[in-house]
């Protein structure tokens, strides 16, 4: 091996520790710190109750007073989740690893992708860390990741069925070809059960990369769309002919993609929001953006500058299959940020592809005049970080990093409330999300908000409250979110 290739390889495989370090240092510690956003709480309490036995595949049991029959989402996500639960036992942790789980498969599908895109280049392939360090610049990386959403498995079926789209269309063979666009197509009905009609973007990717990027290959990227379609379509058909997933689907197509798409706004959502979402979106692209744009300038000072058209029809193409994910959004009166988080990849894939072959010819000039001695250094220097955040990590398993007030209360309540009670809330309190989760994931404690609350042995009043109801009386114990009284003895 000549010196110029040795130094070429340790610059990549120094490129990747530091990205390995990036990612440690933005997920780990959150990761192992206690707390979540409420919906990822909700998910994991959801795939537990699965687990031990509470509710059934396609009749999901969230909290026996608050969905006790849960159609707000397909189950694919709760149900694969569950089976970490089966594995691992029941600690926060569990689904935090999942959530770990799904980054990584994503990152090894960019990864994929990465070497498909670049396959007539050896030189660019080489940079497979660049899309993973545009990808975990962009903000809803790290929050999709730390949470625990719906999205973060949808990500994996969605570049999945791209990766088997890339090879149904170069490979030579019919039959391999059939069947690279039955698995493409399978993992849009993955994508689809786990999130629903958002997941059905991949299904334009070979027909738009085509178009975009291999005009002689149109026919090839239509019959490889039409085999996904029909594959996708075919094994949801026969999904309908099961009874109770015909029952689960139907609830959710009535209750929430109807409702979403022809309903009144929600939340202040309208044109607003709809400016509002297309802002966020474009706020994920802006780390991307300084970037390139950086990078640039600088290759144009330094003769370096390369725009090489077929690089630039693939990045064409994977934006094109990014906002095809992303804009549909917008039919919706639903409109969260997180909702992106799917197109993500697809947007890194698109800026790398447009950066890598100005930057490739700027690090190739530079390289070879780098000492081996700089390489041990920054190998150590990596390897020490990982090693620190791993251990600082380590420190924060049981330690609250959000809703401190929730984390003692549950300390607090679990002494006092048998597990599996149902406890009444004032009508005021009952719609503390967060609450409701928590208490169900941990101490499998509904809440009851009804006009029976008052029926129940324990009752969570307001705090601050004057007046306590005639029935109840203190517990003793403080709470930071509401009071926890007990019936008075009769």
């Amino acid at each position: 091996m000549t010196n110029n290739t040795s130094s070429v390889t340790s610059f990549h495989q120094i490129s990747w520790l530091f990205v390995w370090v990036l990612l440690a240092g933005i997920l780990l510690p959150r990761l192992a710190a206690w707390g979540m956003f409420h919906d990822g709480v909700t998910y994991a309490t959801i795939a537990r109750n699965l687990s031990i036995g509470l509710g059934q595949w396609w009749k999901p049991y969230y909290t026996a007073t608050l969905h006790p029959e849960f159609y707000e989402h397909p189950p694919l996500v709760f149900v694969i989740q569950s089976f970490f639960f089966t594995l691992f036992g029941d600690h926060y942790l569990v689904e935090k690893f999942y959530s770990f789980t799904t980054m990584l498969l994503s990152l090894i599908s960019v990864v994929c992708l990465w070497s498909y895109l670049t396959e007539e280049e050896d030189n660019f392939r080489r940079y497979t860390w660049l899309p993973i360090l545009l990808w975990l610049a962009m903000p809803r990386w790290q929050w999709a990741y730390q949470n625990n959403i719906l999205e973060n498995t949808l990500t994996v079926f969605c570049l999945l069925s791209f990766v088997c789209s890339f090879q149904a269309l170069y490979t030579p063979y019919l039959f391999r070809r059939i069947l690279y666009s039955f698995c493409a197509g399978l993992m849009v009905f993955a994508a689809f059960l786990s999130k629903g009609p958002v997941g059905l973007f991949p299904l334009t990717a070979p027909l738009l990369y085509v178009i975009v990027v291999d005009h002689t290959g149109i026919r090839r990227g239509v019959s490889v769309t039409l085999v996904c379609i029909f594959s996708a379509v075919g094994l949801f058909g026969l999904l309908l002919l099961y009874e109770p997933a015909w029952v689960d689907l139907n609830q959710y197509f009535s209750h929430q993609v109807l409702s979403s798409l022809k309903g009144q706004p929600q939340d202040g959502i309208n044109e607003i929001g709809q400016l509002s979402f297309i802002f966020s979106m474009t706020k994920e692209l802006i780390p991307s953006l300084v970037i390139i744009a950086l990078v640039f300038i600088f290759a144009r000072y330094d003769n370096s500058l390369s725009l090489p058209q077929k690089m630039n029809r693939k990045a064409a193409a994977c934006l094109l299959i990014a906002l095809s994910g992303s804009l549909p959004v917008l039919l919706s009166y639903k409109q969260h940020s997180y909702y992106i988080v799917p197109t993500l990849p697809f947007f890194a894939l698109a800026s790398s592809l447009l950066l890598c072959p100005s930057l490739s010819r700027m690090f190739d000039r530079r390289i070879p005049i780098w000492k081996d001695q700089s390489f041990r250094l920054l190998y150590k220097i990596a390897v020490g970080a990982i090693l620190c955040i791993g251990t600082v990590s380590l420190f924060l398993i049981n330690r609250p990093y959000r809703d401190t007030d929730v984390f003692h209360d549950l300390q607090a309540i679990s002494r006092i409330v048998p597990a599996g009670s149902i406890v009444g809330i004032h009508p005021s309190e009952r719609v503390d999300w967060e609450l409701h989760a928590y208490l169900h994931r941990h101490l499998q404690i509904s809440l009851d908000g009804s006009p029976t609350a008052k029926e129940r042995s324990f009752y969570l009043y307001p705090v601050g409250a004057k007046t306590l109801p005639r029935e109840f009386e203190t517990t003793g114990v403080t709470l930071e979110r509401a009071l926890l009284l007990k019936k008075r003895p009769l």
